[in-house]
């Protein structure tokens, strides 16, 4: 009896504090997943923007090329620009 009534009394002192530490730990972890998965709903809609720019600029580019060899007035600059500049170092 005497070794029954021991394990209640040490249930009762430090059971209390087991559940109140467990409780925090729960809280901890539930916040910090909330924290995680905001950052990447963050960093996702980030991503999206770059990549929808990232397409916008290669839409651009893929218009540019495809007119750089025809247009006169693109070759002009591109002429003008190569004369500016000074040639590459050949090694």
């Amino acid at each position: 009896m005497s070794q029954r009534n021991t394990v209640v009394a040490m249930l009762l002192k430090y059971g209390a504090m087991l559940v109140l530490v467990a409780a925090f730990c729960n809280v901890y972890f539930v916040l910090r997943y909330f924290e995680v998965a905001r950052r990447a709903a963050r960093l996702d809609s980030q991503l999206q923007a770059v990549d929808v720019q990232r397409r916008s600029i290669e839409a651009v580019l893929g218009e540019f090329a495809s007119r750089a060899n025809s247009d006169p007035a693109i070759m002009r600059i591109l002429q003008r620009a190569q004369q500016q500049s000074p040639a590459a170092p050949v090694k």
